[in-house]
């Protein structure tokens, strides 16, 4: 075969392969515009993708490696943060002039209000938006890509069957009536000491009202709050606690399936009140690389991307993907059907979030102490 045509064949293959990404990335929805290959083209020049999250780096593995797969000049890096850092590291780098991020995914509405304020987020529409309701699309270029039910996790040896709550309101009976049981022994999120922690107890106020603070003041004896899902997972499986209370879901539900989790850990929902916490990405104004951005939030909003994270225990959100599809992990909708649909709390994008912060962390702190 002479040069010129296999230059020629080489060429054509490759084009095959982008209009290939494309027809499938667009399966799911038919309203790729007919130019997303200019799009495609931007990205493999740019040929990177560096996200800021607020995840571990094991999770993004299976969406890496398939997103790799269909754009493989386009090669993915992840950087491991708190919630809010992944803003404040993007603002504070985009300031001095240094490279930052390219896709920002963060969890608390607070945060992302901020950067909206700000004008840093780029106001990118999807082709995949319209398969999205509207709850997840606070602003325009803000997509919730998961959301987190906060649930009870329990240590199966040390908590009888009969003392497992399965709403607050249970729990709160329940822990006054056996004192010797649960003193001491629960723990949650500390609500002044991260984001996301914040954001857990913020979604119950606004959900349930001021009883909230009641069955706070009941708990608060019982009560040592930690500063995250990790300690508090870890903590209940040694037996420090036997029940932690609005914890996060994801980290429970790799504890519970580790080799013998099952026979040391159990979990319910929250059958009063069920706080959905969104994880939300965008691409922001300072992004080096906004096309390979772009591409990768459409890949993570596309069936195929929300698959490979329900592979990773996230709750994914998108409406046409059940849970059988997800292999039996739970979905937004599937927990919404379980718990009743008004029984979900969803965080709300509000201003509120901001400018009562101050105000529930001195509530927070007379109750709990700290």
């Amino acid at each position: 075969m002479k040069r010129r045509d296999f230059v020629m064949l080489a060429s054509a293959v490759s084009m095959l392969a982008v209009t290939g990404a494309i027809s499938s990335a667009a399966a799911a929805d038919t309203t790729y515009p007919a130019d997303y290959k200019s799009i495609v083209d931007a990205a493999n020049a740019e040929g990177s993708v560096l996200i800021y999250q607020n995840m571990n780096s094991d999770v993004w593995a299976q969406v890496k490696a398939g997103f790799e797969a269909k754009y493989p000049s386009v090669k993915v890096q992840t950087l491991d943060l708190e919630a809010n850092e992944v803003i404040e590291r993007y603002l504070s780098e985009k300031g001095s002039g240094r490279p930052t991020g390219d896709l920002l995914v963060t969890t608390g509405p607070d945060v992302w209000i901020g950067l909206e304020k700000k004008g840093e987020v780029l106001p990118y529409e999807s082709p995949e938006a319209p398969a999205y309701e509207d709850w997840s699309k606070p602003f325009k270029g803000v997509y919730t890509m998961t959301a987190d039910p906060i649930i009870f996790l329990y240590n199966k040896l040390l908590l009888k069957p009969e003392l497992v709550p399965t709403s607050m309101a249970d729990l709160v009976a329940k822990a006054q009536a056996n004192p010797d049981v649960f003193k001491g022994k629960l723990t949650t999120y500390a609500a002044n000491l991260n984001t996301y922690g914040y954001t857990v107890q913020y979604a119950m106020v606004k959900g349930q009202g001021d009883k909230i603070w009641d069955w706070y003041k009941a708990l608060a004896p019982f009560t040592q709050p930690e500063t995250g899902a990790g300690p508090m997972t870890e903590k209940v499986a040694s037996g420090q606690y036997v029940l932690a209370f609005l914890t996060g879901s994801a980290t429970s539900w790799v504890a519970t399936r580790a080799p013998g989790g099952d026979q040391l850990l159990g979990w319910n929902f929250i059958n009063d009140g069920t706080p959905m916490v969104p994880r939300s990405m965008a691409v922001p104004k300072g992004a080096a690389h906004p096309n390979a951005a772009k591409l990768m939030l459409d890949y993570i909003l596309s069936r195929e991307g929300q698959l490979a994270f329900a592979s990773t225990h996230r709750t994914i959100i998108r409406p046409d993907i059940t849970r059988e599809d997800a292999k039996g992990e739970y979905t937004y909708a599937s927990v919404a059907k379980e718990v009743g649909a008004d029984k979900v709390l969803n965080v709300p994008y509000d201003d509120d979030v901001i400018s009562g912060y101050d105000e529930f962390v001195k509530k927070w702190k007379a109750t709990f102490g700290g």
